[in-house]
């Protein structure tokens, strides 16, 4: 991520919520993944007074599923 990326999205960790374009710039993909996560189910859009985001915690959660997947992965190829 470029450095003005890295600077929009400090301090990430603290907020409930994200955006899905800052969801992308934090996860290093298009927007189109975003919603493509949202849409398979992989992700659960907030709505807030008509506007969508996303909660940190999910992300996170989404993360650790790719992580512990991927792990599965290596010990069956092992």
């Amino acid at each position: 991520m470029g450095g003005e990326n890295e600077n929009k999205l400090a301090g990430w960790r603290e907020r409930l919520l994200l955006n899905y374009k800052e969801v992308a710039i934090l996860l290093d993909v298009s927007l189109r993944t975003v919603r493509r996560l949202v849409d398979m189910g992989e992700l659960q859009p907030v709505k807030v007074r008509g506007s969508v985001r996303l909660m940190v915690s999910d992300v996170v959660a989404y993360l650790e599923r790719l992580k512990g997947a991927q792990n599965k992965q290596v010990e069956v190829g092992a």
